[in-house]
């Protein structure tokens, strides 16, 4: 029997993986309103179903909101392979 807490192979391959790309000035309500439902799902379900990053073109760690709050990103933009 598997630890509890810990994930299958199968249910890593059916978790999905978000990429959130925020630009300076963006829309806190509506990043929130995308997050939340993800984490709240995650959170009914009792294991990990959604995971995501923050990304973003800025060449720093920060992005300013349009009500002035600072997000912290997780990483610049990936590299998309065509």
């Amino acid at each position: 029997m598997e630890k509890s807490g810990t994930l299958s192979t199968l249910e890593q391959s059916s978790q999905k993986n978000f990429i959130f790309v925020v630009l300076n000035d963006f829309s806190l309500i509506a990043f929130a309103n995308a997050i939340e439902p993800l984490r709240l799902a995650n959170r009914m379900a009792g294991k990990e179903l959604y995971t995501w990053t923050v990304s973003s073109s800025n060449t720093g760690s920060e992005v300013k909101c349009s009500n002035y709050s600072v997000i912290k990103v997780n990483d610049n933009l990936p590299e998309i392979k065509r």
